[in-house]
């Protein structure tokens, strides 16, 4: 009877824990190396992504449809695995979401997950 108590009340306690941090993200100040360079997709979407002294920028982005922006600055932010790349100006929407080495871009600019292309 004590183990189920305590199992239950572990239990309890993960799951309130869980739920606690659920909204939780975090803005993050370093670039993940991982999301510089060139990004595309076999739809015709892409993107290049740079750092520069004052964080991540969109230097460049087409899609199919004929969308272009260029010059973009973008705020970062870590929400549990995934990470959150959004516009700094509301004028300029875009944003993506980088997660296991994907990047899929929001608002229905691009229809597939882009793919970092090699700089080989």
């Amino acid at each position: 009877m004590n183990i189920q108590k305590l199992v239950m009340i572990s239990s309890l306690a993960l799951f309130l824990s869980a739920c606690n941090n659920k909204g939780a993200s975090k803005a993050v100040t370093t670039v993940n190396p991982e999301l510089i360079g060139m990004w595309s997709d076999d739809a015709g979407c892409s993107l290049t992504l740079q750092k520069t002294s004052q964080g991540l920028v969109l230097d460049d982005f087409h899609n199919a449809q004929g969308v272009s922006k260029s010059k973009v600055k973008l705020n970062i932010k870590k929400d549990s695995v995934m990470t959150r790349i959004i516009a700094v100006d509301p004028s300029s929407p875009w944003s993506a979401i980088f997660s296991e080495g994907l990047l899929m871009v929001d608002n229905k600019l691009c229809k597939q997950a882009l793919h970092k292309i090699d700089s080989k």
